[in-house]
């Protein structure tokens, strides 16, 4: 059985193992070849940064797309409890200006 557009891919296993779901409920395994992936992997770093680039974005947005209540009930409580420490003046805060700084700093340093 292949995979096919309207097939979901859901997680990928280091023991290569690839599940995906077909239709609500139903979770189906595919065994997929390390050295298929290092094939792909190598062909995909011969491109040009851009194209890479515009690869990597690509695939991550397709990981933003799924919905983890979970994940979002724990960022809602990590949101409330910064609010609060905020607003009771426990928190240690910066100027936004000094936070643009030092990100422009760490940049530069990174090349």
């Amino acid at each position: 059985m292949g995979l096919f557009a309207t097939e979901r891919l859901r997680h990928f296993t280091n023991s290569g193992i690839l599940e995906y779901q077909l239709s609500p409920g139903k979770v189906y395994n595919r065994k997929i070849m390390a050295t298929d992936l290092e094939k792909i992997k190598t062909e995909l770093m011969a491109l040009p940064p851009e194209s890479r680039a515009m690869l990597a974005q690509s695939l991550i947005e397709s990981l933003d797309n799924e919905f983890d209540p979970a994940a979002d009930a724990l960022w809602l409580e990590e949101i409330r409890r910064r609010d609060l420490e905020i607003r009771n003046g426990t928190a240690k805060t910066k100027p936004a200006e000094q936070v643009l700084q030092e990100a422009r700093d760490r940049l530069r340093c990174s090349k």
